[in-house]
């Protein structure tokens, strides 16, 4: 998040090993040079089926869920998404 609150993206794990591949650099490494602005965001008010079309679109298993401005509020997974949802 930004200073605001605002959501700004996500560290995947997966590409923070792709880009550091030698382990003593990762003290030298900030958030923000691994950071994925990219990946979709949850809005508070979608429905369960918009929130499953977005997984749908995504090999993601959480996503940050944002209110109108932005601001991050939390996440949400696929399980929890399963575990409340009927499609």
């Amino acid at each position: 998040t930004d200073e605001g609150g605002r959501f700004k993206g996500v560290i995947v794990l997966d590409a923070l090993k792709g880009h550091i591949p030698d382990h003593s650099l990762l003290d030298m490494t900030v958030a923000a040079d691994v950071l994925e602005p990219s990946v979709p965001c949850v809005r508070a008010d979608m429905s369960l089926s918009e929130v499953a079309h977005l997984f749908g679109e995504t090999a993601m298993e959480r996503l940050p869920v944002v209110d109108a401005h932005g601001l991050l509020l939390g996440t949400i997974s696929k399980r929890e998404l399963l575990h409340h949802g009927r499609f």
